[in-house]
């Protein structure tokens, strides 16, 4: 089968189904180790990393490090290309880094033409490449231009999607925008949701604020008239103790003055009566006392 149908049959089959095609038409396959044109010792389809001089591998081995090594090759182009690009021209370059390794596309100005978008100028670098130690080789010349015109098949299909993905992109754009615009509409709402809960819950402190505040008055003006009131039963006591030490010394003023002389004779005269009065009831009881105790004597 010539290579175009097989491509076109692997189409479906991704990157690496349409890179493993373009590899092992233009590499084959050799079970047993040899020197490429290069002199590079070669195994199985195009492996050189392990190869070594008598190696013998089985055909599941030989698929296996095809494998690897494509995947290896696909990881380097996802790596260095900083663009969307088509599945075909993504197999190219995959098959393109599988045979000159990532270091040479690293450095390329095919590199620099993919990421600047220049993907129709970039597939047009890779029949520069047909060189080998110095020498033009022939079945790179051949693998240039399979690679190359696969590069631009994804190219073309880029071409032919572009007003279909100016459609999608716009679309896509357009839902966003709306999408944007919801959810700046829910962040107004909540915003304006949490303005009022504060809101609430500041009214709520103001008030209560407030009637703490009234308590407050109120306790106050309580304690005033409780200070009031005993300002003025202090007042009241001072002014009774006023009285009491005017009242006291007036009375020891009225004790150290002398008694006048009619006043202290006449005090004499009943303090002498009082004696004479005491001595004659104690004259008059004594003789009683002596007859009854004669009469206790007698019994």
């Amino acid at each position: 089968m010539r290579l175009n149908k097989r491509l076109a049959a692997a189409a479906g089959g991704g990157v690496l189904a349409l890179a493993s095609i373009v590899v092992s038409n233009f590499e084959g396959t050799e079970l047993q180790s040899y020197r490429d044109a290069v002199g590079i010792w070669t195994v199985c389809t195009g492996h050189t990393a392990t190869a070594q001089s008598g190696q013998v591998k089985s055909p599941q081995e030989c698929a296996a490090l095809l494998r690897s090594d494509l995947g290896a090759a696909l990881e380097a182009v996802d790596e260095q290309v900083t663009v969307p690009i088509a599945v075909e021209t993504r197999a190219a370059l995959v098959s393109f880094v599988f045979n000159v390794g990532a270091g040479a596309l690293k450095n390329s100005t095919l590199l620099r033409k993919v990421n600047a978008g220049d993907i129709e100028g970039a597939c047009n670098e890779l029949p520069r490449w047909v060189y080998a130690s110095g020498e033009r080789l022939r079945g790179l010349v051949r693998r240039r231009a399979a690679e190359r015109e696969l590069c631009l098949k994804g190219c073309a299909m880029l071409i032919r999607l572009a007003p279909w993905l100016v459609t999608i992109i716009a679309v896509v754009f357009a839902g966003l925008t709306w999408r944007l615009a919801d959810l700046r509409a829910e962040a107004l709402i909540l915003e304006r949701d949490q303005a009022l809960e504060a809101a609430a819950v500041t009214q709520d402190a103001l008030a209560w604020q407030k009637a703490q505040t009234e308590a407050i008055s109120q306790a106050l003006s309580r304690r005033d008239v409780r200070l009031e009131a005993i300002a003025q039963s202090m007042a009241d006591k001072r002014q009774l103790l006023d009285t009491l030490e005017r009242n006291d010394a007036e009375t020891r003023d009225w004790a150290d003055q002398p008694l006048p002389d009619g006043v202290t004779g006449w005090v004499r005269q009943l303090s002498d009566e009082a004696d004479a009065s005491a001595a004659a009831v104690h004259g008059a009881a004594a003789p009683g006392e002596a007859v009854a105790g004669s009469e206790s004597e007698q019994q």
